[in-house]
C-alpha cells in the first residue's frame, strides 16, 4: 500500500506541475470570426488547420475561423516539429495497479527494411517493462528482449516485427503494462494522475476505466464521466507542446 509520505509528495508534485504548465509556453490570444477572443497555446498543423489548447479544453479549428493572434492578422506557419497522436486506455484496479494500454507510431525513414524498434526504459522503470506487451495491427503479438545501454544504467527494449515496414511507411503499434502502484491513496480516496512531459509535441487521448463501483470525488480538469455496467469511464484530450505538463486527475472512493 502506498505510504502517506508517498502521497504527500504524489500531491507536492501535482502542485508543481500545474505551476510549470501556467509557465512553460506563452499563451496567444486568438480572437475568431464569431467574435469570441480565446487564450491559450496556438498549434499550426498544416496550412489549413490549427490546435489551440486553453486550460480546460481543446479546439481544432481551420484556418479562415481565425481573424487574429495577438492582434495580427498574419496566422502562425506550420514549424519543422512533428505532432504526435496517441492514446492511451488505462484499468485502475482495486488494489491501486493500472493495466495501460498505449498506442504509438513507427516510421521507417531508412533506405532498407524495418525489422525491429527500440527505445530505453530507467532503472525506475524496469519493473512495469517486465509486464510488456506489444501487438502490430495484423493481431501478431511482438517479441521483445532488454539489452543494457552501454555505458548507462539504461536498458533498451527491442521490439522485434512480425511484419516488416518498408522504407518511407509506418505502422501503428499497441503495447500494454502494469504499473503496480498506478494509482496513489490518500485515507479513502484514490488518486490517479498523468502529467505529460513528453519529448516531442503530442495530441494526446486518454481514458480511463474506474474499478467497478468507484465514486467519484473530483475530475481536473473537470470532464464528464461516463457510466457503463458497472464501471466509471473518464476521458481527457489534450495538446502538449514538447516537454510541457498539465496533469489529469482523478479521484475517487471504493466500497466497502
Amino acid at each position: 500500500m502506498t505510504t502517506m509520505l508517498e502521497t504527500r509528495k504524489a500531491a507536492a508534485l501535482a502542485a508543481l506541475l500545474l505551476i510549470l504548465a501556467a509557465s512553460c509556453c506563452g499563451a496567444a490570444e486568438v480572437r475568431l470570426a464569431d467574435g469570441r477572443t480565446l487564450t491559450g497555446t496556438l498549434r499550426p498543423v498544416d496550412d489549413a488547420t490549427y490546435l489551440l489548447q486553453t486550460d480546460n479544453a481543446l479546439f481544432e479549428l481551420e484556418g479562415r475561423r481565425i481573424r487574429e493572434v495577438d492582434g495580427s492578422r498574419e496566422l502562425p506557419r506550420p514549424g519543422g516539429s512533428r505532432l504526435v497522436r496517441s492514446s492511451c486506455y488505462e484499468v485502475l484496479r482495486a488494489d491501486g495497479s493500472v493495466e495501460a494500454w498505449n498506442t504509438f507510431h513507427a516510421e521507417n525513414d531508412s533506405r532498407t527494411l524495418l525489422t525491429s524498434i527500440q527505445w530505453g526504459a530507467a532503472p525506475h522503470e524496469m519493473e512495469m517493462y517486465r509486464t510488456l506487451k506489444v501487438l502490430d495491427p495484423w493481431g501478431n503479438t511482438l517479441r521483445h528482449r532488454f539489452e543494457p545501454r552501454p555505458g548507462t544504467d539504461i536498458q533498451n527494449v527491442i521490439v522485434e516485427l512480425a511484419v516488416p515496414v518498408p522504407p518511407g511507411g509506418s505502422v501503428e503499434m499497441s503495447m500494454s503494462m502494469i504499473r503496480p502502484r498506478g494509482v496513489v491513496r490518500d485515507g479513502d480516496v484514490w488518486i490517479c494522475t498523468t502529467s505529460g512531459d513528453f519529448p516531442d509535441d503530442r495530441l494526446y487521448s486518454r481514458l480511463l476505466r474506474l474499478p467497478p463501483g468507484a465514486e467519484v470525488v473530483a475530475v481536473e480538469p473537470e470532464v464528464r464521466v461516463h457510466e457503463h455496467g458497472e464501471a466509471s469511464f473518464v476521458s481527457w484530450r489534450r495538446y502538449y507542446p514538447k516537454g510541457s505538463v498539465f496533469p489529469l486527475t482523478v479521484k475517487y472512493r471504493l466500497p466497502g
